[in-house]
């Protein structure tokens, strides 16, 4: 057990949930950074000091990857929030991340789980395939005893499995639109002591 040793007037708690607004739209495709903006004021731990103002700017990270097939939540790194101007302070965030709306672990948002990439070329080849079968067997004139597209269908065979192979892993994709309300979880105690300074009225 430790004391804190923290003025409860001018720190906010570790776990504090923080809603925010998209300012971009977001696609998981790619990695990179984004944005959101606090719509509201955040209060220290004892409710009555304002630290964060409406207005202030969280900004993020994610990676490319993150987000494997069957799962419906994506993890969000936050890195540090800048308040408004005048006065703007940039906060770093120390293991910080995106929840969901009600505190949930991870962001969720619509998923395109890329299923006609994933097998409508291998579908699209296999019918190839077939037709190839049909017409060797077909074709008038010819010794039937002989198969004159064994090459062309077993390489179309191999083509097809290894389209298989490629799009089978292809990754899922999130999005979420501008606007949408995410969350953000403190990591740890953010201590405002060497900003503010307390007055009495």
């Amino acid at each position: 057990m430790k004391r804190l040793g923290l003025d409860p007037d001018l720190y906010i708690p570790a776990d504090r949930h923080i809603p925010c607004a998209m300012m971009q739209r977001f696609v998981s495709d790619v990695g990179g950074r984004f944005n959101c903006l606090i719509s509201e004021d955040i209060y220290s731990a004892s409710n009555a000091v304002r630290l964060i103002p409406a207005g202030t700017e969280a900004r993020g990270l994610y990676r490319t990857g993150t987000l494997k097939n069957g799962q419906g939540r994506l993890f969000l790194a936050i890195t540090e929030l800048r308040t408004p101007e005048p006065g703007r302070l940039v906060i770093p965030m120390v293991d910080s991340q995106a929840v969901g709306a009600l505190g949930e672990n991870g962001v969720a948002g619509w998923i395109d789980n890329h299923w006609l990439e994933r097998i409508g070329n291998t579908l699209l080849l296999g019918t190839v395939q077939d037709f190839a079968a049909a017409a060797s067997g077909s074709s008038p004139g010819k010794d039937r005893n002989t198969d004159y597209t064994e090459n062309t269908r077993a390489a179309t065979a191999e083509m097809a499995k290894t389209l298989l192979e490629n799009s089978i892993n292809i990754p899922p994709t999130m999005y979420l639109n501008q606007g949408d309300v995410i969350g953000l979880v403190t990591g740890a105690d953010i201590d405002f002591s060497d900003v503010y300074r307390l007055r009495m009225r």
